[in-house]
């Protein structure tokens, strides 16, 4: 079983270029104990239920541990980490447990929740617009 401390917010880059997940401040965490195996559309269902987010797409992502990160400038400044299908979903809950082995003490690497207004917008590409004459 691990714990996963799931919060709502955004991503944003402050004003020196550095990623940072805003709260929202209208609503509270939930913290869940799941199975290590559990399914990303699992986990889904889990999440919204928990967080009592409405019936809408929320994205799922976290930011690399400041522990994790490299020395080197280029990579303090890490995007966050989405998490969309199983084997994305894998690699967050192994970044867990490592972190957790690393410092034998429980650390909490929060899954970060943000709400959609709309459906998040898939890449599409119409062939026959790509190679017409107009």
């Amino acid at each position: 079983m691990v714990e996963i401390y799931s919060i709502c917010g955004k991503w944003i880059q402050n004003d020196r270029a550095q990623w940072e997940f805003v709260v929202d401040t209208t609503r509270l965490g939930s913290l869940s104990e799941i199975d290590q195996n559990v399914a990303f559309n699992v986990l889904v269902n889990i999440i919204t239920e928990d967080l009592d987010v409405p019936d809408k797409d929320i994205a799922l992502s976290y930011g690399i541990p400041l522990a994790a990160r490299c020395s080197k400038p280029m990579i303090q400044n890490t995007p966050p980490v989405d998490i969309r299908n199983d084997r994305q979903l894998r690699a967050y809950i192994n970044k867990i447990k490592e972190e957790d082995d690393r410092r034998r003490v429980p650390m909490c690497i929060p899954l970060c929740v943000a709400l959609c207004d709309k459906p998040k917008p898939r890449f599409s590409c119409s062939l026959g617009r790509l190679f017409s004459k107009e």
